[in-house]
């Protein structure tokens, strides 16, 4: 009875896209589960790809070079490949950086880094460069 509590509290808190609702229909038990995460997966992997879509991050925030394939988590940077080395260097507790394509972003990951990454944004705006990277 646990286990089934907690997987529907489990679809709950991940549902986003609103449609999950026939899963009730044809639980199998831990099949459901598996099933729900990649439907929540590909989910944030859509909300990661509107993100990325903004003017803002279509270029790397410290370089320039288009199509940053990292994130700096808690500066809300889009970064290269090289400047994300450089930020990984500065450790952790200075830029925890993530790969955009390679790994898999929990909800909580992406609904952080959407917040600081809308405030470098305006950040960029106010200081003027926002335009120059369109």
């Amino acid at each position: 009875h646990a286990h089934r509590h907690h997987h529907h509290h489990h679809r709950l808190s991940a549902n986003a896209g609103g449609d999950n609702v026939s899963d009730d229909e044809s639980d199998g038990g831990g099949g459901g589960l598996t099933r729900t995460a990649s439907v929540s997966r590909r989910d944030i992997r859509l909300s990661l790809d509107a993100v990325l879509a903004k003017p803002f991050n279509r270029a790397c925030t410290d370089c320039g070079e288009l199509e940053p394939s990292w994130a700096s988590l808690n500066t809300g940077a889009v970064l290269c490949p090289t400047c994300a080395g450089i930020h990984m260097q500065l450790g952790r507790n200075v830029s925890d950086v993530k790969s955009l394509r390679l790994v898999a972003w929990s909800r909580d990951t992406l609904d952080a880094f959407v917040v600081t990454n809308d405030a470098a944004s305006a950040r960029a705006e106010a200081a003027g460069t926002g335009d120059e990277a369109a």
